[in-house]
């Protein structure tokens, strides 16, 4: 099933005609830089989300992390992205704003030091259309934190410890 397609089914679930699913077609600026110099951006519109890159493997910009090796950008164009979601506008029904997303990142329009209000300055992020969007992904970092917490504090893995050194002796 197509891209289109997928949207016009998706539109049909939920009542939509598809004519009114993604009105802006960001397809059409895909060469473009969008920057709002002296305004701060506080919304978005339709379907669209404005995501910042989660994958990025160092400040400059010029390189993504795939599973612990930094690959420059020009060798990814056509491949997959992460992001999490900054703002989403009214029509998206799939993802909300802090959500983390994967996309291809030869779509949407790119912007750089976006000013967003109650967020900042963006330094690299995205508008993608909502039907662009892979799926919605959650980070490990999360559960590895957690399992580092309990793997330390627990005092029953102090008493395995102890009951292995015992067996070890008798």
């Amino acid at each position: 099933m197509s891209v289109n397609e997928q949207a016009v089914h998706s539109a049909q679930l939920h009542g939509i005609e598809s004519n009114d699913r993604g009105l802006i077609d960001l397809d059409t600026y895909t060469n473009d830089n969008f920057t709002l110099l002296g305004f701060k951006l506080s919304k978005v519109l339709d379907d669209i989300l404005l995501i910042r890159y989660a994958d990025l493997a160092d400040d400059t910009g010029d390189t993504v992390m795939r599973n612990g090796i930094m690959v420059p950008l020009a060798h990814v164009q056509r491949a997959w992205r992460i992001g999490q979601i900054v703002l989403a506008g009214p029509r998206c029904s799939f993802t909300k704003a802090g959500d983390f997303v994967c996309f291809p990142s030869d779509k949407g329009l790119p912007c750089s030091n976006l000013d967003v209000d109650g967020v900042g300055i963006l330094k690299d992020a995205t508008f993608l259309n909502e039907a662009r969007i892979f799926g919605v992904c959650k980070s490990n970092q999360l559960k590895k934190d957690a399992n580092k917490s309990t793997k330390s504090s627990g005092s029953s893995s102090g008493k395995r410890r102890r009951n292995k050194v015992s067996k070890t002796k008798s």
